[in-house]
């Protein structure tokens, strides 16, 4: 697979994880609109921020699995080895 694809492929699941948590969050405003809305509004819109940045990092999953998928080979070809022998070193005391 040529480099270009496996980048449209992870950006296009985050695109759709991103349209995933809007469609979530708008279903949800919809759900629970009523004069306590309006009332608390900053408190719901607090409310709705978190629960936007909960599903699009459930929805973001499998983008994320497959651009670490599509990176293991530099992972594995020695360009990370020494900032992993850096991070498994004991803090020094």
């Amino acid at each position: 697979m040529r480099p270009i694809v496996k980048i449209a492929l992870v950006v296009a699941g985050y695109v759709v994880a991103f349209l995933v948590a809007f469609a979530v969050v708008a279903i949800y405003v919809a759900a629970t609109s009523g004069p306590d809305r309006q009332t608390y509004s900053v408190m719901y819109g607090f409310g709705d921020d978190l629960l936007f940045l909960a599903v699009f990092g459930v929805a973001a999953v499998p983008s994320t699995a497959a651009a670490l998928f599509f990176l293991s080979p530099i992972a594995h070809s020695g360009v990370c080895s020494p900032s992993l022998l850096s991070a498994l070193q004991p803090p020094a005391s």
